[in-house]
C-alpha cells in the first residue's frame, strides 16, 4: 500500500518509462514465485477446495454481466465489466501473503487456488472477446502442453544439467522471462507463461534454488510496479463519476458473501471464511 500511495503522490512525475523493464519483470516474477508455490503434486491437492470455493465465485461473472446491463453497457462491455468484477489482483494478494508469512495458512491455499481458477477463466473470457483473439488462445494451450511433456520427459535431464551451471548463469538464462517471451510471441497472455515456468520448475524440484536467485531481483520488481501502477492511477481517479463509485462498491458487496460461502464449502472455519473473503477484495 505504501509504494501504491507513493506513487498516487508522485504521480505524473514519476519516470515510468526510465523504470522499465523492472516493473514488469517483478510481475513476471511474482507470478513465476505463485507457480513454484503450485507444483504438480498441490495443484492436484487443492484442486477439489479450489473448485468448490471457485464456483462460489465465478457467480459474480452473472451478476457482474447483469449489472452491466443496468448500466447501459453493450453486451461486449457488460462482459468485461463481469471481467472486472470478478477477477481479484493476483500480484496484490500474493504479494500480502508472501509479506505477511501467511502462505502455510488453510485459507491462504484456498485462496491461491481460486486465483489461479480466475486467472483461466478470465484468460478464456479474453480469448472469446478477441482480446488476444482465439489463436493466441490456442497458442497458449498448445505451448503449455509442449511444456508439460518437456518436463515429463526430458526434465531430469534438464535438472541434470542445471546443476553444472552457477548461479550467474541459471539468472541470464531468464527462465521465467524466456516463457513468458514464448507465451507474448504466439498471442497468449505472458503471466500465464511466467506462472506454467514456476509450476514446471516446481515439478522439477528446483523451487529452492530459483526462490534463493529470483526472490531479491522480484522483490525490487514487485515494488516499483506497484509504485508504477499507483502513479498510472492519478489519471483515472480524476474520472471518476458517483455512478462509478457506485459499481465499486457494488461489485465488492457481491464478491464478499460469495467468498465468504466458499470458504464454507471448502471446509474453512469461521474465521479463516472471513480471511479468505478479504483477501480476494484486492483490485
Amino acid at each position: 500500500p505504501v509504494y501504491l500511495l507513493t506513487g498516487l503522490v508522485v504521480g505524473e512525475r514519476l519516470p515510468v518509462e526510465d523504470l522499465e523493464p523492472l516493473p514488469s519483470l517483478g510481475l513476471l516474477l511474482l507470478l513465476f514465485s505463485v507457480g513454484l508455490e503450485f507444483g504438480p503434486d498441490r495443484l492436484r491437492e487443492l484442486s477439489g477446495k479450489a473448485l468448490r470455493a471457485g464456483f462460489f465465485d465465478a457467480l459474480a461473472l452473472p451478476l457482474g454481466f447483469l449489472l452491466g446491463l443496468l448500466a447501459g453497457l453493450d453486451l461486449r462491455g457488460a462482459l468485461l465489466l463481469a471481467g472486472v468484477i470478478y477477477i481479484s489482483s493476483s500480484a496484490v494478494i500474493v504479494k500480502l501473503i508472501i509479506d505477511l508469512r501467511r502462505a502455510a495458512n488453510p485459507e491462504s491455499e484456498v485462496v491461491l487456488g481460486v486465483l489461479v481458477l480466475e486467472d483461466l477463466v478470465i484468460a478464456l473470457l479474453l480469448a472469446l472477446l478477441g482480446g488476444q483473439g482465439p489463436a493466441g488462445f490456442l497458442g497458449g494451450v498448445t505451448l503449455a502442453l509442449a511444456y508439460f511433456l518437456f518436463a515429463r520427459f526430458l526434465g531430469p535431464r534438464l535438472v541434470r544439467f542445471m546443476e553444472g551451471l552457477s548461479d550467474e548463469l541459471i539468472l541470464l538464462a531468464a527462465f521465467p522471462a524466456g516463457t513468458a517471451l514464448l507465451f507474448h510471441a504466439v498471442g497468449a497472455s505472458e503471466g500465464v507463461g511466467a506462472f506454467l515456468s514456476g509450476v514446471i520448475a516446481a515439478g522439477l524440484g528446483l523451487r529452492e534454488r530459483f526462490e534463493h536467485l529470483f526472490g531479491p531481483v522480484r522483490d525490487l520488481g514487485v515494488a516499483l510496479f506497484f509504485l508504477v501502477v499507483g502513479a498510472e492511477a492519478l489519471g483515472l481517479l480524476r474520472g471518476l463519476t458517483p455512478w462509478a463509485v457506485g459499481l465499486v462498491l457494488l461489485g465488492l458487496l457481491l464478491k464478499l458473501p460469495l467468498n465468504h460461502l466458499g470458504g464454507a464449502r471448502a471446509g474453512l472455519g469461521r474465521k479463516r471464511r472471513l480471511y479468505s473473503a478479504l483477501y480476494l477484495v484486492p483490485r
